[in-house]
């Protein structure tokens, strides 16, 4: 597409990579870098429920300065969107599409779009930006930048490639389908591998994207100009390696084994408890951690963020808590064999606090609330075609109004109470 095409177009990197790839460390160091310039929106996409642990390293619009003046408009994060309700190569991908429409209103507020995708997504979803006419018209875009993990990169490409199961589903290998689709590749945390290691990660990297240029990076520590405004996104390139591209593929979709548990606990925590807790739990034979994350208040009243790859985990302090913050701690677990009960059992035995199942906003399916709901609604439908008349002295009569607001309050303190009744919320695909 020529200089001309683009004109008047907000251009769009892609941030993707499996979990703990060091996505969110690139992201922050785009964030505050002094050189590009660029009021910046974000789209954030998270496969778990979100816990507040991104704002950590982001001050969304905390600042006084002229965007008239380029030097004082670099770093500027003119928005910030974050959606969680599935990837959005899957269920949020109609929420995505909602959300760039919005921002398709408001592109004088912002030079650049990034949206920072799950670890768990398919980067197909991009084909929105060539295929829906209201974003193609206000977008384009620039790049797809995929940030392979070194240290676990042999233990995830050696996973089974993306097959069909016994439905005709195909089961992805996500960190190949991130490699195929990247316009460019980091090779990221390559302190940790050696360099015959590294060299046949490279090579396997190679193997299944030969067309993108690769970089070895530490700590995602990369020249920003190198990864935005490259225009490096092809389509005919992309329809070489993926004819299907363009497509609507439904019967695509993740390993149901992996899921998410997001969980919180309300009393005040020994960081050195909870970093004995998960060197002894990560080993369980029975689980595969990917990633997890979280929020610790500590005894001493101090902030704590915890993150942790596989067996590699680290927790530092981020100092004391803002008066309005809530003082509670928030942890989200990825991975296979989580089992929620054994979880919550391991960490009270080691850490001394009870940690319950946070579920997500509003009622899930487990409430049954809903399921009661419906089943009246479907009696009262029922009865309303046998008998219409009396059906409708039944609907205006005070009783029956009397009810529903008995619902509607039922409904309301049964949401308000859900985190301490200790419900689950086990988010899968």
């Amino acid at each position: 597409m020529s200089e001309k095409q683009h004109h008047d177009k907000t251009p769009v990197t892609i941030l993707t990579g499996f979990l703990g790839s060091g996505k969110t460390t690139l992201l922050g160091r785009i964030l505050k870098d002094e050189n590009h310039g660029l009021r910046i929106a974000v789209i954030e996409n998270e496969f778990a429920t979100p816990i507040g642990l991104k704002n950590e390293m982001k001050n969304e619009d905390q600042h006084e300065h002229d965007h008239s003046n380029p030097a004082d408009r670099a770093a500027c994060v003119a928005e910030i969107t974050e959606t969680s309700n599935g990837c959005l190569c899957c269920s949020g991908k109609g929420d995505f599409l909602k959300i760039l429409h919005s921002l398709s209103n408001n592109t004088h507020r912002f030079d650049y779009l990034i949206v920072e995708t799950t670890g768990m997504a398919d980067p197909s979803f991009a084909s929105i930006f060539v295929g829906d006419a209201l974003v193609k018209k206000n977008f384009y875009l620039d790049s797809i930048i995929t940030v392979v993990d070194a240290a676990h990169a042999k233990t995830q490409l050696d996973q089974p490639q993306s097959h069909a199961d016994k439905d005709g589903f195909v089961i992805l290998n996500e960190t190949v389908e991130q490699i195929a689709y990247g316009d460019r590749i980091l090779i990221n945390k390559i302190d940790l591998v050696d360099e015959n290691q590294l060299k046949d990660i490279e090579n396997r990297v190679r193997a299944i994207n030969p067309s993108a240029t690769v970089h070895r990076t530490q700590f995602s520590d990369v020249d920003i100009k190198s990864i935005l405004n490259t225009k490096l996104f092809n389509l005919n390139q992309m329809l070489d390696r993926d004819e299907g591209f363009l497509a609507f593929r439904p019967q695509r979709k993740h390993d149901d084994g992996v899921i998410s548990l997001s969980m919180m606990a309300v009393d005040a925590i020994d960081p050195k408890l909870v970093e004995k807790w998960y060197i002894q739990w990560v080993k369980t034979p029975t689980i595969q951690l990917y990633r997890s994350k979280g929020i610790i208040h500590s005894v001493d009243s101090q902030k704590y963020v915890m993150q942790g790859v596989a067996d590699q985990f680290e927790i530092y302090c981020k100092g004391h808590y803002n008066e309005a913050e809530p003082k509670d701690s928030k942890f989200v677990f990825i991975g296979r064999g989580l089992d929620v009960e054994a979880v919550a059992a391991s960490f009270y035995q080691t850490v001394g606090v009870e940690i319950s199942y946070m579920p997500a906003d509003g009622f899930t399916e487990d409430d049954g609330f809903n399921s009661i709901v419906r089943l009246l609604g479907i009696l009262f439908l029922l009865y309303s075609v046998a008998f219409p008349q009396k059906s409708w002295q039944i609907a205006t009569s005070p009783y029956f109004l009397g009810m529903l607001v008995i619902l509607g309050t039922a409904r309301y303190f049964l949401k308000k109470d859900a985190k301490d009744l200790g419900k689950v919320s086990a988010l899968t695909h």
